[in-house]
């Protein structure tokens, strides 16, 4: 049998909970804000079902068209 199991995952506000909210939202670039917690969630989700991840966030708007990096 096939897995077709996806998750569409968005960063801000899911794997960085506890330092997002709508009056003081903080990039996570330097992955110091990163709520260690979930992440050890979402690893339990993915052995658990072995689904896969597609990355559905507005950090898709720092690369190009040649997935070149826009920031440093």
């Amino acid at each position: 049998m096939e897995n077709n199991r996806i998750i569409f995952l968005d960063i801000d506000g899911v794997l960085n909970s506890r330092f997002w909210n709508d009056s003081h939202q903080r990039e996570i670039s330097d992955g110091t804000l990163i709520d260690k917690d979930k992440v050890i969630l979402l690893g339990g989700l993915i052995k658990n079902t072995g689904a896969k991840i597609v990355l559905h966030s507005g950090w898709r708007f720092w690369f190009d068209d040649h997935i070149e990096p826009l920031r440093t």
